[in-house]
């Protein structure tokens, strides 16, 4: 992915043809990342928080959609899981922030004011 905003998906059309095309999902969309290593192949699986951003990747389903790691990018997509999460996680406690703190500014009374 390219600065957190989208990223290239290849899709195998044939046998002999794979044709990549760019999708761009915005941060606000993506609701999780997570890594998974496997055997033979590790993934990043992420989840956006509709189903509208994803649904033109090909392979994605209810918002979700995987993305292979060559072997040799692995500490690349873990180092991106890490950081994806991080930026989420500030995000989400930003939100948390402003709804609790707009929260408190309608429970004010006139005498909290003084």
């Amino acid at each position: 992915m390219r600065d957190g905003a989208g990223g290239r998906v290849e899709s195998r059309e044939s046998l002999f043809r794979i044709v990549t095309r760019e999708v761009t999902i915005p941060f606000e969309e993506i609701e999780s990342v997570t890594f998974r290593r496997g055997l033979l192949k590790s993934t990043l699986l992420f989840a956006t928080r509709r189903l509208h951003p994803a649904s033109s990747i090909p392979g994605s389903r209810a918002g979700q959609f995987m993305l292979h790691v060559p072997r040799e990018h692995t500490n690349k997509a873990r180092e991106l899981e890490s950081l994806l999460a991080y930026g989420l996680a500030r995000r989400d406690l930003s939100g948390m922030r402003n709804s609790l703190s707009a929260h408190r500014r309608e429970r004010r009374t006139p005498e909290d004011v003084t």
